[in-house]
């Protein structure tokens, strides 16, 4: 029996379906959407490889009129066919359906990865930041819009791009200064504020308006802050990277990361307590308050996906006589804190080694505020140096995400500066200063003065080597 736009429809568990090849209505008869779900995907096998499908739940009056009137299954379908003839990459689709509550559509499987991981594990991104340039670049000749393009949406197989997810894609008649930073913000703003300052030349240079760029920025800039607010927001629900299991909640994938036996007490003091386990570290709340600050700060952490704490893998829930924790990676044994290191290293450090010190550490610094990761606290002693020279920060209650000014760098600067040993040569304080420094567009000369002189009116206090050491200027 023929469908609308010449499919064959087929009744498959409830889901009217038209398909363009009949040998799918064998191939889908394993799948129904339910359980309440709001997304439900299966792959299965077809042909000579493998056909996805995905499922959409339709919630309330205004899901169910789209479902009546313009199914998202349908748009998918009918999109995927127009972005072919504009010849931008997508997985072939062969049909769609909708049913009660549901909408339906079943497309080629690809093998392949999302754009972001393949993004952070490349070692040359230069050719899958031109690709998705060229992507963006054919969008815009095209008026093609794309309301969720963010780096997830975009597949890398075999060094070929394919956009996914079109149900929030139209193609409009004229295409705006706005509908085109749009796309640019929406695309860059995973991967932007990890990328080298050459690699964001290359973009629009590839992209072919250099001109756009400061625009882009500012919208990136304000669409990351919002972003991470979402995020954040949403930080006790089950999502795509946390599930509820009981009175846990983990990080999807990390589940078995912290079941191990209870090894010692870290720490303990009237806000915390701390505590080894053979496979993580536990870090217990007094307060509710700040147990949920933490939280809301570990997953933001999360999305970002940026190495700058220990691994979160689960929160245990607080309860009538039970106070919640954090359980996360457990970086003992791997190095120290950034005080006791500088301490027991810096007399016998070459000054290639302090320079070398200095940089790294900047250089982390840096790469979180300008992913707007300020941390309110930042002693040496909440700063984790790792063998391999880098770094994490510790006390992650104490990071807030906002676009640091000239005051939150000078308090930070000043933190750190009075919890390092005072024998540090003021040439080496003064060279990572302004390497820090160097990210803001402050006045760099004003900010280090600041920050030398109010540094001066404080006491020095760090964990040395030996202990707690307390010193004056």
């Amino acid at each position: 029996m023929k469908g609308s736009e010449g499919l064959t429809a087929a009744n498959i568990n409830g889901i009217e379906w038209n398909l363009e090849d009949r040998g799918l209505v064998e191939v889908l008869q394993p799948f129904a959407h339910g359980g309440g779900e709001r997304r439900l995907y299966g792959t299965y096998p077809f042909k000579v490889g493998r056909v996805f499908v995905k499922s959409f739940l339709e919630k309330g009056l205004l899901g169910a009129i789209r479902n009546k009137v313009n199914p998202r299954g349908r748009v998918e379908y009918l999109m995927s066919r127009k972005l072919a003839s504009f010849g931008i990459s997508t997985p072939v689709c062969y049909g769609y359906g909708s049913g009660p509550g549901t909408s339906c559509v079943v497309h080629e499987y690809i093998e392949g990865e999302s754009f972001i991981d393949a993004f952070h594990r490349s070692r040359d991104r230069q050719e899958l930041i031109a690709a998705l340039a060229e992507m963006l670049r054919t969008l815009k000749e095209h008026h093609v819009l794309h309301n969720d393009l963010h780096l997830d949406n975009v597949l890398v197989s075999k060094g070929r791009l394919y956009l996914i997810d079109l149900h929030k894609m139209n193609v409009k008649d004229s295409f705006s200064r706005a509908d085109e930073i749009s796309n640019l913000s929406h695309a860059l703003a995973m991967a932007y504020w990890t990328m080298t300052p050459d690699e964001k030349e290359t973009f629009f240079l590839c992209y072919g308006n250099v001109e756009i760029r400061d625009e882009a920025e500012r919208t990136l800039k304000t669409m990351h802050m919002r972003w991470i607010l979402r995020k954040q927001h949403r930080a006790f629900e089950n999502t795509s990277k946390t599930r509820w299991k009981g009175r846990y909640l983990y990080v999807l994938g990390r589940q078995d990361l912290s079941r191990g036996a209870f090894v010692e007490t870290i720490k303990r003091d009237t806000k915390v307590t701390v505590e080894r386990y053979a496979d993580h570290v536990r870090k217990t709340y007094r307060s509710r308050r700040r147990l949920k600050r933490a939280w809301k700060a570990h997953v933001a952490l999360v999305y970002l996906d940026l190495p700058l704490i220990p691994d979160t893998f689960c929160l245990s829930a607080p309860a009538p006589f039970r106070r919640g924790y954090i359980a996360m990676e457990d970086l003992g044994g791997r190095g120290e804190e950034l005080d006791r290191h500088v301490d027991r290293v810096y007399d016998g450090a070459s000054g290639k080694e302090r320079k070398a010190l200095a940089d790294s550490l900047a250089l982390f610094l840096k790469e979180a505020l300008r992913t707007g990761v300020v941390h309110h606290d930042l002693k040496a002693c909440n700063v984790f140096r790792l063998e391999n020279g880098t770094f994490r920060f510790l006390d992650v209650e104490d990071i807030t995400f906002r676009q640091a000014d000239g005051d939150v760098l000078h308090r930070m600067l000043v933190q750190l500066n009075t919890t390092l040993p005072r024998r540090i040569t003021f040439r080496d304080r003064l060279r990572f200063l302004a390497r820090l420094a160097s990210s803001s567009d402050l006045d760099r000369r004003q900010l280090l003065e600041k920050v030398m002189r109010d540094s001066n009116g404080r006491e020095i206090v760090y964990q040395g080597a030996d202990g707690l050491k307390i010193e004056s200027w």
